[in-house]
């Protein structure tokens, strides 16, 4: 199944919560004061500037500008979606997403080249349930390790056809590393990576996952012990363009 269709799906139930959630829910310290820090714990992120922002609950950024001066955290089992055509969210520092939790970022109507989120620094996400990136400029690198919801396609309430995790037309200025992660779907299309690509570990639970290709690698494209093996997928089967050396299941990608 393709990833847009995957990720449609899945936002459109996000999305569906965040609006029954953001008349009731609270989200503590998110005025238009300046540089303070915030936390939210439901609902909507009002547009301003942050020293720092944690994501305790179902959150979204549906409009306006917010930048965060320093780092955001997504804490465990909480989510943020920030994919609106009408929001831009800044991030300076790096971003940390813990534990059960996810982080949608960009847009997703068709035609969409670009969109002017940003994060300068670092994505770390350690036992995440999924992050889903799509035309973003990411000035470090992304790091995912473990997480991913177990090799299992059933619906949640957050994804009904499976949790996946989605990285699509990114300039990426570091690193892209996604190790151990045991999910429904993975695909790595279409991304600009200054640095390596590297797919180890990794188990879904759809026979057209771990999807590699049309990236543009200015280092190595690495791809160990994957299963289903790291592949073009139902995906346009153009071949990543890379730098350094194709190896191990990517080597003919």
């Amino acid at each position: 199944m393709k990833a847009l269709l995957r990720t449609l799906s899945g936002l459109a139930v996000i999305a569906a919560a965040l609006a029954v959630g953001a008349g009731t829910a609270s989200a503590h310290g998110l005025t238009a004061q300046h540089g303070a820090r915030a936390t939210c714990s439901g609902g909507a992120v009002a547009p301003g500037t942050y020293s720092s922002l944690t994501i305790t609950g179902v959150c979204a950024v549906p409009s306006g500008v917010v930048t965060v001066q320093g780092d955001l955290v997504i804490a465990r089992n909480a989510a943020l979606d920030a994919h609106f055509d009408a929001a831009i969210l800044t991030i300076q520092g790096n971003v940390h997403v813990g534990k059960n939790a996810a982080f949608v970022l960009g847009c997703l109507e068709s035609g969409c080249d670009t969109t002017n989120n940003r994060v300068d620094g670092n994505v770390v996400a350690t036992g995440a349930l999924a992050l889903i990136f799509h035309h973003n400029t990411i000035g470090g690198n992304i790091s995912m390790h473990q997480g991913g919801g177990g090799v299992s396609c059933a619906p949640t309430n957050l994804f009904p056809f499976g949790v996946f995790s989605d990285f699509e037309d990114n300039l990426i200025g570091g690193n892209l590393v996604v190790t151990q992660l045991h999910s429904c779907w993975l695909g790595i299309i279409r991304d600009s990576v200054r640095g390596n690509v590297v797919l180890v570990h990794s188990v879904m639970a759809d026979g057209d996952a771990n999807e590699v290709t049309t990236n543009v690698i200015g280092g190595n494209l690495a791809c160990f012990q994957n299963t289903p093996n790291a592949q073009f997928g139902d995906a346009a089967p153009i071949p990543n363009v890379v730098s350094g050396n194709k190896l191990g299941e990517c080597a003919k990608l």
